[in-house]
């Protein structure tokens, strides 16, 4: 073997072993991005619902969601609606990003903290599905199908009732 058969054979295996370096560090920081995005998601999740104990004023709109609609004020109401929104899109946005390896009981647990009243299924029914209907996913009929049909199937253990589109 001439010298540059062993300088090309060396440059190979360096190079190899550069590739696979590089293939293991990927794998470590997609790891530690999944665990830093996980984070970031139960954050804001317990943030949204802090607010429930931290502000005695919405704690008590939260606890009015029990009522009918026209039992709450149009502040009232709108504080709900809010809340309900962002829950709504972060589960989303979750699902998209691939959280919880998009496993159904993560979702359905998700959904439950909403969808556990009257008031937030009717709200659900009329506005929450709407939100719920868009999306960036590639995959976009899958994404809205997935998210929906639970949601869906929750709103339906809770009421009795099947939701007419």
């Amino acid at each position: 073997m001439s010298v540059i058969e062993i300088a090309q054979l060396t440059t190979g295996i360096a190079t190899l072993i550069v590739a696979i370096i590089l293939l293991w560090q990927t794998g470590l920081s997609r790891k530690d991005s999944d665990i830093d995005l996980t984070y970031k998601s139960l954050n804001t999740l317990m943030n949204r619902f802090g607010v429930i104990y931290k502000d005695e004023k919405f704690r008590k709109i939260y606890l009015n969601r029990f009522k009918s609609k026209n039992k709450l004020n149009e502040d009232e109401y709108v504080a709900l609606d809010f809340f309900w929104r962002q829950h709504i899109a972060q589960v989303g946005t979750d699902y998209r990003l691939g959280r919880a390896n998009r496993d159904k009981a993560y979702y359905e647990m998700a959904y439950g903290f909403i969808l556990d009243c009257d008031l937030a299924c009717e709200w659900y029914k009329v506005e929450g599905r709407k939100i719920l209907q868009y999306s960036s996913a590639k995959n976009k009929e899958k994404h809205i199908n997935f998210l929906t049909g639970i949601a869906d199937e929750l709103y339906e253990k809770f009421t009795g009732k099947k939701i007419n589109l």
